[in-house]
């Protein structure tokens, strides 16, 4: 057998071997992240956390879970220090109020003032508009 042959007959082994291994990765890694909440495991938001993080093990075969931290456990209760962990990563997802945003950036406290806004619809509108795209800029921005 030639040595162009012997090459074709290797890669063609080692690309199949790849992609078998590649199919089962997914699998075979499984993924935990962080989740604070700012209530405790008395509280909705927690009951909340807990369907959301039982779903997601469900849906992927238990290849991704989610340990919950209620009361701002991570960052021993400094709600300051939380979002910053956020910010960093060292929390991959939190459940806060909104008006705790505005202690990263003031702008933020928009929409913790319900009362400014007429109805529903209208809120849906602003935060589907202009301002809402700034807002989500600058989360961005405060990376």
């Amino acid at each position: 057998m030639s040595k162009r042959n012997m090459a074709i007959i290797l890669l063609v082994v080692l690309f199949t071997f790849s992609f078998i291994i590649l199919l089962h990765a997914p699998n075979a890694i499984a993924k935990t992240y962080k989740f604070s909440i700012t209530l405790s495991e008395l509280s909705p938001w927690y009951a909340g956390a807990k369907m959301f993080a039982d779903l997601v093990k469900a849906r992927t075969d238990g290849n991704i879970n989610i340990d919950i931290y209620p009361n701002q456990q991570l960052s021993g209760g400094n709600l300051v220090k939380g979002l910053q962990m956020l910010q960093t990563g060292a929390i991959d997802m939190a459940f806060n109020s909104s008006i705790h945003f505005s202690l990263v950036d003031p702008r933020f406290i928009v929409v913790s003032m319900p009362w400014i806004m007429p109805s529903y619809e209208a809120v849906d509108r602003v935060l589907d508009g202009p301002v809402g795209k700034e807002l989500m800029n600058c989360c961005r921005d405060n990376k």
